[in-house]
């Protein structure tokens, strides 16, 4: 049974709003009403946290579709906070897995999947941040 995609489209679009909302630190620096051209601040969060999310989907998706399983494209679930982005994505299996094997197999070949982009992007912002010193040492509270 083919399923219709405007369910996912529209949930995903609500997500990369979500997450553009939240990466631009909208409710806590500035006012998005007043200053809407600001939330463009926030597409290097979105844009990464969305493709390892889409990649880790994908990586479910067709490994189920591999194996034979009847599934759902992936719902991507925007958080109600806008603050925190989203709440990740579903996919739904309309068919069981043939066996306990193809069921690990589909498990584990989103994680894997997104690390392919999850590592990457952990790189690159590693290399992108800046080491400096806590105002006051950094020392208080650990006593």
């Amino acid at each position: 049974m083919p399923s219709k995609p405007r369910t996912n489209i529209i949930l995903f679009v609500l997500t990369v709003l979500s997450t553009l909302i939240a990466g631009s630190g909208a409710f806590f620096a500035f006012n998005p009403l007043t200053e809407a051209g600001r939330i463009l601040d926030g597409v290097p969060f979105a844009f990464t946290l969305l493709a390892i999310l889409a990649r880790t989907s994908s990586g479910h998706y067709f490994t189920a579709r591999a194996y034979g399983a009847s599934v759902s494209l992936p719902y991507f679930i925007p958080a109600p906070r806008l603050s925190l982005g989203t709440l990740g994505a579903i996919i739904r299996m309309r068919s069981p897995a043939r066996d306990r094997n193809s069921l690990f197999d589909i498990a584990a070949a989103g994680p894997l999947a997104g690390l392919v982009v999850a590592l990457p992007a952990l790189w690159i912002g590693l290399g992108w941040s800046k080491v400096a010193a806590l105002a006051g040492g950094g020392q208080r509270g650990l006593r």
